[in-house]
């Protein structure tokens, strides 16, 4: 049900600084005129008269504006103290108001326009509040204590308020930095995942269609020969790697990752090594059930199985490869080997796809071996269930 104009209205009215700020302001006003009252007692010349309230109110009004007009607002709150001070009210609470208005100042402004500002306030202050005990008070106060009510004033009103809001925004500008670094992280971890993810899909693609493709060719030189089923072959892989390519695509476009980005799992296998048949290789596959295993964790079997075949299409004279994935336990085995030998210098720690095997199977907690020798190539990864 959509809400009435008057209750949004009203909703965006009451989130309005405004609102809390008077509602500050009127606050503060009453407990500093209510506290007034027993601190006149032996304080100033002792009486209480419709103007002091009324110079508490002046005093307080400003407030409203502290965030919006922070220079005007802490002036008039300190203009009406020094109104305050100069008819002789009682000193005391009043001081709670221009206190407030000191330290909203410094966190809405510069740290050196609020030495400035504050500095001179502190002194015109200063001044009013001595004028004030002169006038009003039967006892004069020596040069010490003068001088300590000057730095304890420029303490309070000045060096605090400055400090404390340098304080916060420098904790404030730290917690930004360490949010931007970590979206800066999150960003290069998507960019790594989708070159590993594009380099899986068209790579493993661009494989199986070249294989096929030099299998068609060798046939076509032979009478009899049909490379139908070969170009066939050449023709899905495509229409797959095409897919998966424009849904990766989509999520550079969208953003939406869970959503646009292909998923693989180990129900996809059987067709991985239909594509792998189909190219020359045989395949010689044990596959566990996995019910009970993670989504993110199939996927990673899916990509590690794909690459390390991939890799046998591409690296590898061997014509048959043995795909081995068991569940035990907490943890899912894979083992994949060929029977080699190589067509070039491939070793255990070249490339990116292994990179990419590597980094997948360490996101999920889990281990990643590789062996190269003049038998075959070897790949065993140990990752958990879950």
């Amino acid at each position: 049900m959509n809400k009435p104009d008057w209750m949004d209205r009203t909703m965006r009215r009451l989130q309005s600084p405004y609102v809390g700020d008077s509602a500050l302001a009127l606050l503060l006003g009453a407990v500093t005129a209510v506290a007034t009252i027993p601190a006149s007692d032996g304080n100033g010349d002792g009486s209480l008269r419709w103007t002091t309230f009324a110079l508490i109110a002046l005093a307080a009004l400003p407030l409203v504006w502290r965030q919006s007009r922070p220079t005007a607002s802490t002036v008039a709150v300190c203009a009406a103290t020094w109104m305050y001070l100069w008819f002789g009210h009682p000193i005391g609470p009043v001081f709670i108001l221009p206190t407030v208005a000191v330290f909203s100042y410094a966190f809405n402004v510069s740290r050196r326009r609020a030495w400035w500002v504050l500095s001179i306030l502190t002194v015109a202050t200063y001044l009013a509040l001595k004028i004030s005990i002169d006038r009003a008070w039967t006892v004069s106060l020596s040069g010490e204590l003068e001088l300590a009510w000057a730095v304890a004033i420029y303490l309070l009103w000045t060096v605090f308020p400055v400090m404390t809001a340098s304080i916060w925004w420098g904790a404030q500008r730290s917690r930004e930095q360490v949010a931007a670094a970590e979206r800066r992280g999150q960003r290069a971890q998507e960019r790594v995942d989708l070159a590993r993810d594009i380099h899986d899909v068209v790579g493993h693609s661009l494989a199986v269609v070249t294989m096929n493709a030099q299998v068609a060719l060798h046939r076509l030189d032979k009478p009899g020969s049909d490379p139908r089923l070969h170009l066939e072959a050449i023709r899905d892989s495509s229409t797959a790697a095409l897919q998966d390519l424009r849904q990766t695509v989509a999520f550079l476009r969208e953003g939406d990752r869970a959503d646009q980005v292909a998923v693989r799992t180990m129900e996809d296998l059987p067709t991985l090594f239909e594509q792998v048949e189909a190219a020359g290789l045989h395949v010689v596959s044990q596959i566990d059930p996995t019910e009970d295993v993670s989504a993110v964790v199939t996927t990673t079997v899916y990509r590690i199985v794909q690459e390390s075949v991939t890799n046998v299409l591409r690296h590898s004279r061997a014509t048959e490869v043995r795909v081995k994935v068991s569940c035990r336990d907490s943890q899912v085995n894979v083992d994949i080997s060929d029977s080699g030998p190589a067509r070039d210098a491939r070793t255990s720690q070249s490339g990116r796809g292994i990179e990419g095997m590597r980094e997948r199977v360490d996101a999920v907690g889990g281990k990643l071996k590789t062996t190269a020798s003049s038998d075959g190539f070897t790949v065993n990864a140990v990752v958990p269930r879950q």
